[in-house]
């Protein structure tokens, strides 16, 4: 039981450590792949990103980021020494083991591992006087379980592949050892300063370069890794930086030869316009978002000011149409006063024509209001009765009903927080919603003459400004009247005022067409409408 007791409080301990340990370094659980997949997204060494924890440093780690096992099985990690390669592949077998023993890693949540069947790593220096084994020999020994063993379901992690002997005879091993793992289907990464695995990764299928970025400006890493280009070792410049002087780096570069030269001249000038364009891609991503977080304010605020604006229209065309409604009333009691005085003939016609004037001037008023249309599906309503929310179909906004009449036969409307009331038919009405503040509403004042003066109006001498406002009155007129064509008379001239009358009628709303008039109607001197049905 003692025994037992034991074993238990071991397992709770270790899983309250593990769960401490999450927390402290903002752990997260990554995804198990089933295929052998690693993809890691902000990935930090997990004992780097503990010191910088204890030290109250949080977030000075510069995360990882790579993917391995879907396009490409190896990838060959080249670049500077003291760059941050051996912490990259560190990283990866940290991440992964932690992943298996159920320890959150220091990663993104959305980051993903897979359980390998064999797990390999030559990192380090692993030789020993009492084993008689050199640095090559015991890199050697390594390699050849890691060859014996290698199959599609493992996981290997190489630093220095081909180092610890004659440069030309350890590319050649690196060379032949990475094609062996690449047919093998292992998933590999490898770190290596040979120029000649670099060309490897070029050419093989399923193998890719990748580099970890040097700043050239200030001549130092930046521990960024970089898929798909080769890095340089800038063994020259790191040497300079560390007091190496000119005269002997002279002397190695000559010995090193110009095709040398050369060759890490270029790759260190595309990890350079690499690193340029990124910054650039950055800028540019946070430009856009600014823009587009501006774009959205700018249409909401424009969105905003358009609904009360037609909130503040329709309420004014409300009253307005209340006004010649209750004028209409005032005037036919005026006319039936004047009736039963037996008032003059002349006297009754001035009166109607004052009402006229006064609904021509309301009506020219409305009819510049383009009215926003909203199509509402028609409910029938079932019963009118005080408070009850409704569509005018006629004015096109919804209403509450304010009084009943006619026993259901009509009801008086209020449009929005408008003091004007309107007297409506019942078939005119259909269900809606209750008015909502800053919804969108319009209301048309449709007020019919009973007849037109003329079918042509004479425009020539006016200015296009002048011309507009009796143009409208000229084709609302025509229309309330049901007549279908009419000619407006605006001379040749210049052809000014013609042209913008043009514009003007192929944006009106009443016009179906038009043309310029036949020889026998005035010619270029007259513009023949078309009304619409």
């Amino acid at each position: 039981d003692i025994e037992h007791n034991q074993d238990v409080l071991v397992r709770l301990d270790i899983i309250t450590a593990k769960a401490r340990f999450g927390v402290r370094i903002n752990g997260s659980i990554p995804k198990i792949n089933e295929k052998p997949v690693i993809s890691i997204i902000n990935g930090r060494h997990p004992l780097l990103e503990w010191k910088f924890q204890k030290n109250a440093e949080r977030g000075k780690v510069i995360p990882l980021n790579m993917e391995i096992g879907s396009s490409f099985r190896t990838m060959i990690i080249t670049g500077p020494n003291a760059g941050g390669k051996t912490v990259a592949i560190k990283t990866v077998g940290l991440l992964t083991a932690m992943t298996l023993s159920g320890i959150p890693i220091p990663a993104g949540a959305d980051s993903a591992f897979f359980a390998p069947s064999e797990f390999f790593a030559d990192i380090g220096d692993e030789q020993s006087i009492d084993n008689d084994l050199s640095t090559f020999s015991s890199h050697m020994k390594q390699i050849v379980t890691i060859l014996r063993e290698a199959g599609p379901e493992t996981l290997i992690l190489l630093d220095e592949l081909g180092g610890g002997t004659n440069p030309s005879d350890g590319e050649a091993i690196g060379h032949a050892v990475l094609k062996k793992l690449s047919e093998a289907g292992a998933l590999t990464l490898a770190t290596t300063h040979h120029d000649g695995l670099k060309v490897f990764a070029y050419e093989t299928e399923g193998v890719i370069n990748a580099s970890m970025e040097f700043d050239n400006d200030n001549l130092c890493p930046t521990f960024i890794l970089r898929t798909g280009i080769p890095g340089s070792s800038y063994a020259f410049k790191i040497a300079a930086r560390l007091g190496i002087s000119e005269e002997i780096l002279k002397v190695a570069e000559s010995l090193a030869g110009e095709e040398k030269k050369s060759l890490e001249g270029l790759i260190a000038e595309m990890e350079e316009h690499v690193r340029q364009t990124d910054i650039e891609r950055k800028s540019a991503i946070s430009e856009r978002e600014k823009m587009e977080t501006a774009k959205k304010k700018f249409e909401n605020e424009l969105g905003n000011i358009t609904v009360k604006k037609h909130e503040i229209l329709s309420e004014a065309i409300a009253e307005s149409q209340e006004i010649v409604e209750s004028t209409s009333r005032r005037i036919e009691s005026i006319i039936k006063t004047l009736r039963e005085e037996k008032a003059s003939r002349e006297s009754i016609l001035k009166a109607k024509n004052s009402f006229k004037e006064t609904v021509s001037v309301l009506k020219e008023k409305a009819a510049r209001i383009k009215p926003i249309k909203v199509k509402k599906k028609k409910k029938p309503v079932d019963e009118l009765k005080k408070g009850l929310p409704v569509w005018v179909e006629s004015i096109g906004v919804d209403a509450l009903i304010e009084e009943v009449l006619d026993s259901g036969a009509k009801a008086r409307i209020r449009v929005g927080k408008s003091k004007a009331t309107l007297i409506v038919n019942r078939k005119d009405l259909s269900a809606s919603e209750a008015p909502q503040k800053g919804k969108k509403q319009n209301v048309v004042v449709n007020v019919r003459s009973s007849k037109v003066a003329s079918q042509e109006i004479n425009l020539r001498g006016m200015t296009f400004d002048e011309a507009r406002d009796a143009l409208d009155i000229f084709i609302d007129n025509l229309s309330t009247s049901g007549l279908e064509t009419g000619q407006i008379i605006h001379g040749k001239g210049t052809g000014v005022l013609r042209n913008k009358i043009g514009k003007y009628l192929q944006k009106h709303a009443y016009i179906e067409s038009w043309r310029l008039g036949n020889w026998n109607e005035g010619s270029s001197g007259v513009t023949v409408i078309t009304l619409k049905k």
